[in-house]
């Protein structure tokens, strides 16, 4: 298996974020973290093996899914940032990243979709990389991304959800996963951060940095601990930000 640079279709930085997208954000912090080379070309959206992104292109193989992609390096380079975990703190680890994933992620959906001054203004960013497209074929791309996002919401079950359902269920999340930070450096309360660590950073990071003022993006600033490691994680794998 190589070991030189692989290619990661991503999002350009944006809000001392990698990423405005949470999977990309935490994807790339994971691989700076274990030390991957990487390149980043334009993205290319419509070669995205599972329609989505991050997607990587090693050897000339395309991969998506930044967990499937996480594991990967695992197996064929030997990179696990959590080998220093216990079985026992693993477990922890990959129920709250789960939970993030599979849950909290909805919240940063509904922060940018549903509210509507926040979709007036999110909606430019999908529209700029159309570049010079008339302004209707950019009118056009971002509606059809919001509705294509819609539909996986409501056929997910938290897009049935109003948004102070959803805002409850996602403060939840956030007290959940500061209470088991508490006073560490780093989630797991080891030396150096983990996958966890770098999931964080992705998803709520992403509600922390974003110029929104509804009740979930207040909800993740609320938990000085986040805040504060969300920085750490920053400083440590995008000093540049």
């Amino acid at each position: 298996m190589s070991t030189g640079p692989i290619q990661l279709h991503t999002t350009p930085p944006i809000w001392r974020l990698p990423s405005n997208s949470p999977a990309c954000a935490k994807l790339e912090t994971w691989l700076r973290l274990a030390g991957v080379e990487y390149e980043t070309p334009a993205l290319d959206f419509p070669g995205a093996p599972k329609g989505k992104i991050p997607y990587i292109l090693e050897g000339g193989r395309k991969m998506g899914d930044s967990t499937l992609i996480i594991e990967h390096f695992r197996e064929t380079r030997g990179l696990d940032l959590d080998r220093s975990l216990s079985p026992r703190e693993q477990a922890i680890s990959l129920a709250c990243r789960r939970m993030i994933k599979e849950n909290l992620y909805w919240g940063v959906y509904a922060s940018r979709y549903v509210v509507p001054e926040n979709w007036a203004e999110y909606r430019k960013l999908p529209e700029a990389m159309l570049g010079d497209a008339p302004d209707e074929v950019k009118r056009q791309f971002a509606d059809g991304i919001k509705q294509s996002i819609d539909t996986h919401a409501h056929g997910h079950g938290f897009g049935r959800h109003s948004f102070d359902e959803a805002a409850l269920l996602c403060r939840q999340d956030l007290e959940a996963l500061s209470t088991l930070l508490g006073d560490n450096t780093w989630f797991m309360g080891h030396d150096e951060p983990t996958t966890i660590d770098a999931t964080i950073f992705g998803y709520v990071g992403n509600l922390i940095q974003q110029p929104y003022e509804d009740a979930i993006s207040k909800h993740a600033r609320a938990y000085p601990n986040l805040v504060a490691l969300c920085d750490r994680v920053r400083e440590r794998t995008f000093p540049e930000l």
